[in-house]
């Protein structure tokens, strides 16, 4: 079975819901400024060769955790549906207790998988989540020691971190979301729309309420926050143009690469 190689730390069924009505999105990067706005196309943005791949000592590749993460978009996917289409037509999701459970950890696993994420991750806590599959257990002399190593270190980042993505880890945070109910958020203008990011959840961005935790555009026109209390759900009208553009700049600030259906959005949020 062939191992997938290009993998997406955005999902491409979420990138397809930003694009324009010719399947391409328009592109900008804040470490390229040079190359300006530019089109693109879902599968060429928000990836990179072997991210979530894990390599043993002898170079052979395993590729379950891009498999687990395929496994969850896949049952994500007719969710997020679900809400975009109920938020078109003025109406809560209405979720059942499985797909809001679905959601949740949907939500948990994509404030985890991103390269920024895994570059700001510190090895103690890699560190900290091996002891935990371990019952916490104390090290031998020797792991002490291969802990201490450079080179180990790197490994241990590379390989464990797909880990942390692809398992129910995070428990923290998931418990917060299944306190929650949900909030979502969704702009009538056809003249207006959300861009997305490489860095794509907004935390906390208290524009629904000073208690949500989270904001994520899951489609240029509707966005998701957890609020309210377990088994509420809510629908907002974003009516003000000044609270769109509160979203898009927080978003791009945080970003490097953002997309959008829009080239004039981004080159008025790029300042050019």
């Amino acid at each position: 079975m062939t191992k997938p190689k290009r993998q997406h730390y955005i999902p491409q069924m979420l990138l397809r819901r930003f694009a324009k009505e010719d399947g391409k999105l328009y592109v900008f990067r804040k470490s390229s400024p040079d190359k300006g706005v530019f089109e693109s196309n879902p599968k060429d943005v928000f990836v990179e060769n072997h991210l979530y791949t894990q390599f043993d000592e002898h170079g052979n590749k395993n590729a379950s955790a891009e498999e687990k993460l395929a496994e969850l978009e896949g049952r994500t996917n007719p969710i997020i549906e679900k809400i975009i289409k109920s938020a078109r037509l003025g109406k809560p999701p209405r979720l059942l207790d499985s797909e809001k459970e679905t959601w949740n950890i949907f939500l948990c696993c994509q404030c985890k998988r991103t390269p920024k994420q895994r570059d700001d991750i510190k090895i103690s806590d890699i560190i900290s989540e091996i002891l935990t599959r371990k019952k916490y257990r104390s090290l031998t002399h020797a792991e002490r020691e291969e802990f201490n190593s450079p080179q180990k270190q790197r490994a241990l980042l590379r390989n464990e971190w797909p880990k942390v993505v692809s398992e129910k880890s995070g428990e923290k945070l998931l418990g917060v979301l299944r306190s929650k109910g949900i909030g979502v958020g969704i702009i009538r203008n056809p003249k207006k729309s959300f861009i997305i990011g490489d860095n794509p959840i907004l935390a906390p961005f208290p524009l629904y309420h000073p208690s949500a935790e989270r904001l994520f555009a899951i489609s240029r026109d509707v966005f998701v926050t957890p609020y309210f209390q377990r088994g509420e759900e809510r629908l907002r009208e974003l009516k003000e143009a000044i609270h769109i553009r509160r979203i898009n700049k927080a978003i791009f600030d945080q970003s490097d690469m953002v997309v959008a259906s829009s080239r004039e959005l981004l080159e008025s949020l790029a300042g050019m």
